[in-house]
C-alpha cells in the first residue's frame, strides 16, 4: 500500500472515530463508516473492518434505518423525500454488505 493512500485512510479513520466519540450519529457518518469498512476489508485489514462494521450497524440501528417507515419498497420511491431515500438506500447498502 503506498504511503499517500495509507495516510489518507488513517486520517479518514481518525476523523470518523473523533466524530463518533463526540456523540455525532448522522447518516453521513454511517455512510463514511461503511466505506471505511469496505476499504479496510479490501486492503486485508479484516479485523479492523469487522470492528467498523459492528460500529456502523449499531449506529444505523440508533438512527432506526432498518425500521419499516424507511423501506423504499413499501412506498412509491418517486414520492419519497431525498432524506428518506438516502436513509433507505443506506440501510439496503448495509444489509447487502453484511450478508
Amino acid at each position: 500500500m503506498n504511503k499517500l493512500r495509507r495516510n489518507f485512510r488513517l486520517e479518514a479513520q481518525r476523523q470518523f472515530d473523533e466524530q463518533r466519540h463526540q456523540g455525532y450519529n448522522t447518516l453521513l457518518l454511517v455512510q463514511t463508516g461503511l466505506l471505511l469498512t469496505i476499504v479496510h476489508n479490501l486492503e486485508g485489514l479484516t479485523k479492523l473492518g469487522m470492528q467498523n462494521a459492528q460500529i456502523v450497524l449499531n449506529m444505523a440501528q440508533e438512527l432506526r434505518l432498518f425500521e419499516k417507515e424507511n423501506d423504499a419498497l413499501e412506498d412509491n420511491v418517486d414520492l419519497m423525500t431525498p432524506e428518506k431515500r438516502s436513509a433507505s438506500l443506506t440501510a439496503y447498502s448495509i444489509f447487502c454488505y453484511m450478508t
